[in-house]
């Protein structure tokens, strides 16, 4: 008996954890796909993004390796850059957020690895926050809580399949109902505008020599 109610309360609490993880589709458009969930420990919502680039892997991995750029097309960046270069798959890089007035503006110090997989060519990126890398400045929130994470799959056809990955709390007294209101906003322009820019002939990357783009080999 003691065995059969352990059994079923395993399964329950399997299934309840499989869940409270699943994601939900909020909105697809223009090709984009867009997913919410409940985060753990958490009352903000993870998001997942969806979408297809018409471009070659390394030519997108080239693009986000540009720290300096990410004004150009990372919404509402005012400021950007390479902190520190420990390898060609790592790096610390800063940002600065602009928000609407009468908010503070955020910032955030992150530590990002990249990883090509031999068998498949995915390229996986991952970003945390790491708050204490320098103090921070008056004016300023520091965001302590941000994981990032993008896969990058070549495909047949000369295009990258892209999955982005937000867990992240801007910190400051904004109320969570409101984060979550807004969650898809920022990261959903961001990828439009990352699309549209690696897609243009004239601003294609030289290629980066630790990136296979797999083209013909799958």
């Amino acid at each position: 008996m003691k065995w059969s109610l352990f059994t079923l309360f395993f399964i329950f609490s399997c299934t309840l954890l499989s869940a409270q993880s699943t994601w939900q589709l909020k909105k697809s458009s223009d090709g984009i796909k867009v997913y919410y969930r409940d985060a753990e420990n958490s009352s903000i919502k993870e998001l997942k993004i969806e979408a297809t680039f018409k471009t070659a892997l390394s030519n997108l991995v080239g693009f986000l390796y540009q720290i300096n750029d990410y004004p150009e097309w990372v919404y509402s960046f005012s400021d950007a850059r390479l902190e520190k270069q420990v390898s060609e798959k790592e790096i610390y890089y800063y940002g600065l957020v602009d928000f609407p007035w009468p908010l503070w503006d955020r910032d955030y110090f992150a530590h990002s690895t990249i990883h090509q997989d031999d068998k498949t060519g995915k390229v996986t990126i991952t970003s945390k926050a790491v708050p204490d890398y320098k103090p921070t400045q008056k004016g300023i929130v520091r965001i302590k809580d941000m994981n990032i994470k993008w896969e990058l799959t070549p495909k047949e056809n000369g295009t990258v399949k892209v999955l982005y990955y937000l867990k992240s709390d801007p910190g400051g007294d904004i109320p969570a109902w409101a984060i979550n209101m807004a969650l898809d906003k920022g990261p959903l322009q961001t990828i439009t505008q990352l699309r549209q820019l690696v897609q243009q002939p004239d601003k294609k990357l030289a290629a980066l020599s630790f990136i296979d783009d797999f083209e013909g080999r799958k």
